[in-house]
């Protein structure tokens, strides 16, 4: 046998047997059983001994974009949508194993990460950027579903600020006549218009007619006469809904120039215009579509001309004879109007998270609005009116946009951000509103100082969500705790700045344990893009957090020991799109750009028929014996395993005082334990664990402890200072 000196002196093996306490967030220190770091290792189902957990296999890698939100239907077929309004049905084989990923249809504009299925009208609800779109019945066996692209489009408004004649004797928009015998710009109010059903762009020329005869004559240029008194040259009204789509005036004689709308604040500055050619003008309604949506303040008092908006009609020809009809002659104030608004506000963050929520009994959807909660009654899929489908049904501080929601204790728990236009300078807040659904405003909200709530999911009436890279709980009252920190994210010396977001879609729960697609997106390149995990077993053990699943993209290089497609660089622009659980199906989408700028996106799942993970690596704290300025001596290492099966190379590795990770010898089919002689090696520091490699095996392996064996030489006990790295 060979000699294994020095063997007269006393030894310590500060092994790893157990592996309950999960990752630590230092290098040395944690709570019991705890270590530095793993991947695709289940330390939890037997905490004496980590094995392999299945693969996060990809059953589609060529999708059209990066899927954000999957609901499943009655018949157990789910559905994604993606960042680019492709919706896909995700179908499952005879003995249920996810087949097929099929993209059916596209929607005219990007999607939100929103996404409902209702059982009751067997229809998908996909909010977009400023539409909602429809697909169904999905689930039907009598016809084929049916997709309506942006059905849920801008609609006029039917609120008095917009549809009454202003009166200037009482200063409101109160229908009242005043100096002339009309009261209402049209026939919304009298016909009891817009009430089942929405007035929308395809329908307002036929259901809004006009009885005015008077007109106004369109000058060359604008006018500003606005007095408590008389308003003549522009046409004010105060809107119940935003944000402005277009704006649709009733013609009398078109006469020979271009046509051109300006909107205004009461301040009298631009809010945006539109032209039409003279040639494309019509005699009765012309509609004006800004070139992009005007936001606006919306539910103020209808009350007084100061705080309303306003617009003008000028024609590019002087003296031209161009018309409106009006109420009275010359007073543009009176024409005949609609005001258009989209269903959606266009977000900074490009989301629109959905929601089902009963809280007083009744179903509704709810939409995330930018800084409003969009919500709809279920009470006309064709085309619901502005009191079915409510754009405004909770109003937020403006700025703030929702970016997640999840329901607990009764209450729709709705988080918001407030995401800069310039993606480098995002503020740093956070808001969580709670809402019973029976009140016009939140029953009470927690501001949030550490930054933006993503990711919001609850489960044993506990609400996770990540900020600024940790992990916080909301299990009631007022007050948000910190959970942990869910990984390296300092970026002091990075020399870029850090944009670390979570989805909304981005957390789920599998067997009871909190599932983490971290991050969605970074700028930061230490961070490792995967599913991780917290939770326990049993009460009798405590949560742990660890790295469970890396996707299916994610590449082990066995003779460089380094991996690909798990961090984020400039080039690979990597992103998790989404992390959503049914029952023992895991999915997970992603999308990333390879070396020659082809952009690839895909969906993995986790289930019954996934083989085990391609890799697997164990990482253990630094051991420093609690005297890191002595040196002790690491004399031979240990690595114990059940008989490893068919397929797999476990291969040992070290490192001395945090230099290089040096490798051992691996071992295959049949070992039981891998076994490095470290020759007496002298360290102030030492790391040690493994990597699992797996060429074909269908059996997970599995690992049972880490034994390094350690001389502290303890007759050594004068100070000395530390070798240089690279000196003798």
């Amino acid at each position: 046998m060979a000699d294994r000196q020095p063997q007269n002196r006393p030894k310590i093996v500060p092994g790893i047997q157990y592996f309950q306490g999960g990752l630590t967030t230092d290098y040395k220190m944690g709570i019991p059983n705890s270590f530095y770091a793993s991947e695709n290792l289940d330390t939890r189902t037997f905490p004496s001994q980590a094995s392999v957990l299945p693969a996060s296999r990809a059953i589609a890698s060529n999708l059209k974009d990066c899927i954000l939100a999957i609901q499943q239907d009655l018949s157990g077929v789910r559905w994604g949508v993606g960042d680019e309004g492709w919706i896909y049905k995700i179908s499952q084989g005879t003995n249920g194993e996810t087949t097929t990923v099929i993209p059916m249809v596209q929607m005219s504009e990007d999607g939100s990460a929103g996404l409902l299925y209702s059982s009751i009208t067997d229809q998908l609800y996909i909010p977009g950027q400023s539409t909602v779109s429809m697909y169904g019945r999905v689930s039907s066996t009598i016809s084929g579903a049916v997709f309506n692209d942006g059905v849920w489009g801008a609609s006029a408004s039917v609120g008095l600020g917009c549809t009454s004649l202003y009166n200037y004797t009482s200063g409101y928009f109160d229908g009242q006549a005043s100096v002339n015998t009309f009261g209402y710009r049209n026939n919304i109010v009298t016909g009891n218009l817009g009430i089942s059903e929405g007035i929308n762009l395809t329908n307002y020329q036929t259901v809004v007619t006009n009885s005015f005869t008077d007109t106004y004559i369109l000058p060359s240029y604008i006018i500003e006469d606005q007095t408590p008194t008389s308003f003549n040259n522009g046409c004010f009204f105060s809107p119940d809904i935003e944000p402005f789509y277009s704006v649709a005036v009733y013609v009398d004689n078109v006469g020979t120039g271009n046509w051109t709308l300006t909107m205004h604040d009461s301040l009298n500055n631009n809010l945006g215009d539109v032209t039409i050619d003279n040639s494309d003008m019509v005699k009765g309604w012309n509609n004006f579509v800004f070139s992009s949506p005007i936001r606006a303040y919306v539910s103020a008092s209808n009350v007084g001309y100061t705080a309303t908006y306003h617009f003008h009609l000028t024609s590019s020809v002087t003296g031209d004879t161009a018309t409106v009809y009006t109420a009275d002659n010359n007073d543009l104030n009176n024409c005949n109007m609609l005001v258009f608004a989209d269903r959606l506000v266009t977000t900074n963050n490009t989301w629109h998270p959905t929601a089902y929520f009963t809280g007083t009994g009744s179903p509704l959807l709810c939409i995330g609005n930018g800084n409003y909660l969009a919500t709809y009654n279920f009470g006309n899929d064709a085309n619901p009116s502005n009191s079915q489908f409510q754009r405004h049904n909770l109003v937020f501080r403006p700025g703030e946009e929702v970016c997640g929601m999840s329901s607990n204790y009764g209450y729709l728990i709705i988080g918001t951000e407030i995401r800069s236009t310039d993606s480098t300078k995002n503020a740093q807040f956070g808001r969580l509103y709670f809402w019973d659904g029976s009140t016009s405003n939140p029953a009470f909200y927690i501001d949030l100082p550490m930054g933006a709530p993503y990711g919001l999911t609850s489960f044993n009436n506990v609400t996770y969500m990540e900020i600024a890279g940790s992990l916080y709980a909301w299990s009631g009252g007022q007050t948000v705790l910190k959970v942990r920190k869910l990984a390296y994210q300092n970026t002091d010396y990075m020399d870029a700045e850090d944009q670390t977001r979570v989805n909304p879609n981005g957390f789920t729960n599998r067997y009871n344990i909190l599932m983490m697609g971290y991050p969605s997106f970074t700028t930061d390149p230490n961070i490792d893009y995967g599913i991780w995990s917290w939770g326990g077993v049993e009460l009798t053990y405590p949560n742990s957090y660890v790295y469970s699943y890396s996707q299916s993209i994610v590449q082990y290089d066995q003779e460089t020991n380094t991996k690909s497609n798990q961090n984020y660089s400039s080039t690979n622009n990597l992103k998790l799109g989404c992390c959503v659980n049914f029952v023992d199906a895991l999915y997970s989408s992603w999308q990333y750009t390879d070396s020659s700028g082809v952009v690839h996106s895909g969906l993995d799942v986790v289930d019954n028929f996934s083989d085990p993970a391609q890799f697997a690596t164990f990482t253990s704290l630094i051991f420093d014996g609690g005297v890191v300025y002595k040196e002790k001596m690491a004399v031979r290492y240990k690595i114990s395993c059940e008989p490893l099966p068919s397929g797999w190379t476990l291969i040992p590795w070290w490192s001395v005082d945090r230099a290089d990770r040096q490798y051992g010898t691996g071992v295959t089919t049949g070992a039981t334990s891998a076994f490095v002689e470290w020759n007496n090696l002298r360290f102030h520091e030492l790391q040690y664990g493994c990597v699992l490699i797996n060429n074909g095996a269908t059996e997970p392996a599995v690992i049972l402890g880490f034994a390094p064996e350690i001389d502290p030489l303890s007759q050594e006990v004068d100070l000395e200072p530390n070798e240089l790295p690279g000196q003798d």
